[in-house]
């Protein structure tokens, strides 16, 4: 809506009611560009909401004080109803700015439910327990193609080379936990500290990832493993759910800082995934333990 005013001379001005629509705020490059893009989609939302809201407000005042100075200098309005006492712009505004406040708190929330990535280093969890690490890489295992000799571990026609692919697979896709977190991760595992919400964003990302290969493995063993022996391990695996977040939740209860005890107990349930997934590895998919 906009509102035009003329002076006794004749010559109008234009004064109008609108609201800035939302400003694009820039906090949000650095974590794009590192690849971050949850961080950097929650960064936009929250950033450029509030940037929004200032503009909104802004805008609407600045507009109210132009108006009043144009009267005072001899400017009438041709309008019905005048900007300063406009009930349903001010309703819209004040609508407008308060849909902004409830997402920004909204987004706040939600980040602590729905968690992702950052890329810190974190001061308070014990290195030397839950979270070491073999010092070493697996090896990568040449291929080799007989078939497995029978037994009631394995389905028929299983083959060495099936199980040298995914044992290989395995190893690399934990190999890359290195590469991503650095030469420190073989030692101390996955360490994060700075604000804790930037930091469950990384433990998140960590456990996923865990979490992910974890059901790509269960699906080859299901492939190579005979019924019987796959239903004995889905019975070990449910007590093994259990055992690991009893872990988790020890390790994080212990932690002196509050602030971090839920980041500590993802971090947690990602080290002790990559355990199982290394187990489960030497211990099925191994061509050399047969």
């Amino acid at each position: 809506m906009k509102i035009i005013m003329e002076n006794k001379n004749g010559v109008r001005k234009e004064v109008k009611e609108g609201f800035s629509w939302t400003t694009l705020f820039f906090r949000w490059l650095p974590s794009l560009l590192r690849g971050d893009l949850v961080s950097a989609l929650k960064l936009f939302i929250i950033g450029s909401l509030t940037f929004g809201i200032y503009t909104d407000y802004k805008s609407y005042n600045i507009n109210e004080d132009y108006y009043t100075f144009l009267t005072e200098k001899g400017y009438e309005s041709d309008e019905r109803f005048d900007l300063k006492n406009n009930i349903i712009g001010n309703l819209v505004v004040g609508l407008i700015i308060g849909i902004k406040v409830i997402l920004i708190i909204g987004s706040i929330v939600l980040s602590f439910i729905f968690v992702t990535t950052g890329f810190n280093i974190m001061k308070d969890i014990d290195v030397n327990n839950a979270l070491q690490i073999e010092e070493n890489q697996t090896p990568i295992i040449t291929s080799k193609t007989n078939e497995v000799k029978h037994s009631s571990t394995y389905k028929e026609n299983v083959t060495i080379n099936d199980l040298n692919k995914y044992y290989n697979k395995y190893n690399s896709d934990l190999n890359e936990l290195v590469i991503k977190y650095g030469e420190g991760y073989k030692k101390y595992g996955l360490i994060l500290d700075g604000e804790p919400e930037d930091a469950m964003f990384s433990a998140k990302d960590y456990f996923d990832y865990l979490d992910k290969i974890l059901n790509e493995e269960w699906a080859d063993l299901r492939r190579v493993l005979t019924y019987k022996e796959f239903d004995k391990l889905k019975a070990e695996q449910i007590n093994w759910i259990k055992e690991r977040d009893r872990i988790a939740k020890e390790e994080s209860d212990s932690n002196k800082n509050t602030s971090y005890r839920k980041v500590t107990y993802v971090i947690v349930q990602g080290k002790e995934t990559e355990k199982r997934i290394r187990e489960l590895n030497e211990k099925y998919l191994n061509p050399n333990n047969l």
